[in-house]
């Protein structure tokens, strides 16, 4: 490829993540090919790249707050409604899970619109039940994130279930590239 080409991008998943990373490339201009196993997560995943659903809300709740994921299809969309002056900068948050629920103490908005997926939403309305939590897309449900429960988490401890062996060598690489970025941010009260 040289440098005048433009890249393909394939994404293998098509989860929240999956999602988020595909938005970024299409925000880029570069064509996107998705790839999961599961047809039932592939359909709702093309459906919600680009931040069409993202606009729509905010544009029929115009005073609700806005709180996005980064890793969710929209936050690239997000910043641009914010950089273009669509959407006022105080109203739009991107933050991680940890920072969700910080925001979702602190805010004072009577409704907040989240950009992640919906299992997060019993936790900002138990961080603040004055304020009405409402998804930004109800079809943002990841089913390998409801795959991880108390069940599944005990039987891996306990049984030894569904172990992932790691090269020590990754294992090492990772772990640096992770306390860098540790260093480099201020952790939320969420721990993160």
């Amino acid at each position: 490829m040289t440098r005048f080409e433009t890249p393909r991008v394939a994404i293998v998943g098509a989860g929240e993540i999956g999602r988020g990373w595909a938005a970024l490339a299409v925000a880029a201009g570069w064509p996107v090919t998705i790839y999961d196993a599961d047809a039932e997560i592939l359909s709702p995943a093309t459906e919600a790249i680009g931040g069409d659903v993202l606009r729509e809300r905010i544009a029929a709740d115009p005073d609700a707050d806005v709180l996005v994921h980064p890793e969710c299809a929209c936050a690239t969309s997000a910043l641009s409604l914010v950089a273009s002056g669509a959407v006022p900068k105080d109203r739009v948050r991107i933050v991680s899970t940890g920072g969700m629920v910080d925001a979702a103490r602190r805010t004072g908005a009577r409704r907040v619109l989240v950009a992640t997926e919906t299992g997060m939403l019993h936790q900002l309305r138990r961080a603040n039940p004055g304020t009405v939590f409402e998804p930004v897309s109800a079809r943002a449900v990841c089913p390998y994130m409801k795959m991880i429960n108390r069940d599944n988490l005990l039987a891996a401890l306990r049984d030894g279930r569904d172990v992932v062996e790691v090269d020590p060598d990754v294992a090492a690489r990772a772990r640096r590239a992770v306390e860098r970025m540790v260093a480099i941010g201020s952790p939320s009260a969420g721990g993160e």
